[in-house]
């Protein structure tokens, strides 16, 4: 897992930002909608990383390559859902701490899971604090569908959760890889609203921004062998198509 997330700078800076929020607070929604497309052409033009990042996760969620208008979409979809929660919560978010399910602070504990087609790892820490407190759980997905359209889906995921401590890595693996697996189903259900713009398989990548999951899935839909003859494949890890 690429732990250095953190590290990539906001874009456009804290001025940008306050901008498009009073953008929207004085004009109104539809007003606002419109910024967003300078925005998306500043994250195709200058921000190389997360315009990779997105063709690529596109690229494994669809089985397909991601075109340039398919990352437009992707980012586009990303800043409505920013610009939207200027409306739904109307508060400043500085004044709370996020725990992320989908994605590690570095040096934060983790558990190995496979998510779409590739070994990842995902924070452990939400079902460690589920075991503590005796908890159930339930997953709450939030899918932005598009226009003034949100899906919100709930599902119970586990009854309160009591755990020796013996048993405690394999039972919070098991956690991590039902969820990932529900986190799957979601993302293919609606591949858009992925908004991790980072390398989150920590894949290699060419020079010329391609990974080099694209280059073997793009030689098996033209019929040709993923790998040079005679190389080794014992280890690796299937990917989807």
């Amino acid at each position: 897992m690429n732990a250095h997330w953190k590290e990539r700078p906001e874009g456009g800076g804290w001025f940008a930002i306050w901008l498009i929020r009073t953008i929207a607070r004085r004009g109104g929604r539809a007003v606002a909608r419109l910024c967003l497309y300078p925005i998306v052409a500043y994250f195709l033009v200058l921000r190389g990383p997360e315009r990779r990042a997105s063709r690529a996760y596109l690229a494994r969620v669809t089985g397909k390559p991601a075109g340039l208008l398919a990352v437009a979409r992707h980012i586009h979809t990303f800043a409505a859902t920013i610009l939207d929660r200027v409306f739904l919560l109307g508060e400043d978010m500085r004044r709370f701490d996020a725990l992320l399910v989908d994605r590690t602070h570095p040096g934060e504990a983790s558990m190995p899971v496979e998510f779409l087609g590739a070994p990842t790892r995902l924070p452990s820490s939400p079902w460690l604090i589920a075991a503590v407190l005796h908890a159930p759980v339930v997953l709450a997905f939030g899918l932005y569908r598009g226009g003034n359209r949100y899906d919100l889906v709930f599902e119970a995921f586990s009854g309160p959760i009591r755990i020796a401590r013996q048993d405690r890595a394999t039972v919070l693996g098991e956690m991590a890889r039902r969820y990932a697996g529900r986190l799957e189903h979601h993302a293919r259900s609606a591949p858009y609203n992925w908004f991790n713009f980072y390398d989150f398989w920590h894949v290699p990548h060419t020079p010329d921004g391609a990974s080099s999951d694209d280059q073997m899935q793009a030689k098996a839909r033209d019929g040709l062998p993923a790998r040079p003859a005679g190389d080794a494949v014992g280890g690796t890890v299937g990917r989807a198509a």
